[in-house]
């Protein structure tokens, strides 16, 4: 654990660079939508393949024997695969590539910093601008580092039990394939013990056959501990204080809508009787029926047919977050088909034959944003009558801050762009009945109707009239 001069100075400047970077793009990139975000791991992930290609490319034409020791067999050389899956793929494939990528390059990193020479060799620092290797070595995992930092910048890292069991599965195929072809090659691929007494002489009593094993489960355990670790701190958890709302401060929809007929109930005698007062007819005289009038051109849809309509549904799901400078939705930008270029909902659909509204929002949720959301977190706060291109539909509305899985674009030829706004700073080009919807959301309303024409005495007395 002694670190040199040259050690501390590569390490200080190196490490100040990295978090510089992280938190500026994490100022940058805040508000932007999952692909923008991706960007700088793309990036890191390819300037890896290209440091490792250019190794073996020298390592290759260099004279004499080609040194099996570059060979990409060490631990170090699985995180280009790690971070091609985070970068490179989507779904829940790229949420496994980014587990992978985030629990083990935290142990890496505690490595690195307290053993830089089990990693770097003794004289990397000193010779880092004389020697190729030297520079290649310190480059390659100060970039492990980088891609780190940039997850913890990016909020990217989602807990997922079963991902990470896979992945203790891949690191358990990868050890053996690192031990099987230390013994092919004749070479320490796991070259650790060579940096620490304490490991050397683990390695002494248990022989070549056990100590690959051994450090195999070692490392398996300490990953293990570390996702654990970080699940506690990332799990979405429920804020106590959004648990039990104070009924004077925050009224739910149901407390809402009773309160609401309370105060109906209390002023409709009175209205009856100032009806009945008014419209009583005298005894002798027989009440007047009025006749059915025809349809006329310029009456209103809602006039002319009197047969009751059926309409589809669609359900509606914003995501939220909170902030430092207040509570952020997640918006999806529409691409192609109607309100292209708009922002619309976090994730929405049509409601299908035999699904409810609830079922319906969960699986779109699920196949829009890779969002797998619990029941119990979700809020119905409103519901509306929208006029869409001629057709009146049902919308029903739902706010969720707790989901699991990696927030990302699965349909890209539906959705142009991901992003997170500020809920009272929303973007010009947003969908109306879905500003509508947040309006409402703000207000506590539950109902309103939205894209109405409002040219008969009812639809104007109704149209874009919230309760």
């Amino acid at each position: 654990m002694e670190h040199t001069r040259d050690d501390l100075i590569v390490f200080g400047v190196a490490t100040g660079i990295i978090i510089a970077l992280a938190f500026i793009m994490g100022l940058a990139l805040r508000r932007r939508g999952a692909t923008a975000k991706n960007v700088p791991l793309i990036i890191i992930t390819l300037t890896l393949i290209a440091l490792e290609i250019v190794k073996q490319f020298r390592a290759i034409t260099a004279d004499g024997d080609y040194n099996n020791f570059n060979l990409p067999f060490h631990f170090s050389s699985y995180f280009i695969l790690f971070f091609a899956l985070a970068s490179f793929t989507r779904g829940r494939l790229r949420q496994f590539g980014l587990i992978l990528s985030f629990v083990s390059s935290f142990v890496f990193i505690i490595s690195f910093y307290l053993f830089p020479h089990a990693i770097l060799g003794a004289t990397a620092t000193i010779y880092m601008f004389e020697n190729w290797n030297a520079m290649h070595s310190i480059l390659y995992h100060f970039l492990i580092v980088a891609f780190f930092a940039f997850m913890v910048a990016l909020r990217l890292f989602r807990p997922n039990i079963r991902l990470f069991l896979l992945g203790l599965v891949l690191y358990t195929l990868l050890g053996l394939l690192s031990w099987g072809m230390a013994y092919v090659f004749d070479t320490n691929f796991a070259n650790m013990q060579t940096a620490f007494s304490a490991l050397y002489n683990t390695q002494q009593d248990l022989g070549e056959i056990w100590w690959p094993i051994a450090l195999i489960v070692a490392i398996l355990l300490v990953n293990t501990v570390t996702y654990f670790i970080f699940w506690l701190l990332y799990r979405d958890r429920k804020p106590k204080e959004q648990s039990a709302p104070e009924p004077q401060t925050q009224k739910t929809t149901k407390e809402a809508l009773c309160e609401r007929k309370e105060k109906k109930a209390a002023a409709q005698p009175k209205q009856k009787h100032e009806k009945l007062v008014k419209e009583k007819p005298l005894r002798d005289e027989k009440p007047k029926r009025e006749k059915p009038t025809k349809s006329k051109g310029n009456e209103t849809p809602a006039t002319q047919n009197t047969k009751r309509h059926t309409a589809p549904a669609a359900t509606f799901l914003f995501l939220l977050r909170d902030t430092s400078d207040g509570p952020e939705v997640l918006l999806q930008l529409r691409k192609g088909g109607w309100m292209t270029d708009h922002w619309d909902a976090s994730a929405s659909g049509h409601v299908d034959d035999g699904e409810t509204m609830l079922s319906s929002i969960i699986r779109e949720a699920y196949e829009e944003i890779n969002a797998q959301m619990s029941r119990e977190y979700i809020e119905f706060t409103a519901t509306s009558h929208t006029l869409v291109d001629g057709t009146a539909y049902h919308h029903a509305y739902f706010f969720a801050r707790y989901w699991d899985g990696d927030i990302q674009i699965m349909e890209p030829q539906k959705v142009g762009d991901l992003a997170w706004f500020n809920i009272n700073n929303l973007p010009e080009n947003i969908v109306p009945s879905i500003l509508r919807a947040i309006q409402a959301y703000k207000n506590n309303t539950t109902y309103f109707e939205s894209e109405w024409q409002c040219r008969g005495s009812i639809e104007y007395f109704y149209c874009n009239k919230t309760y």
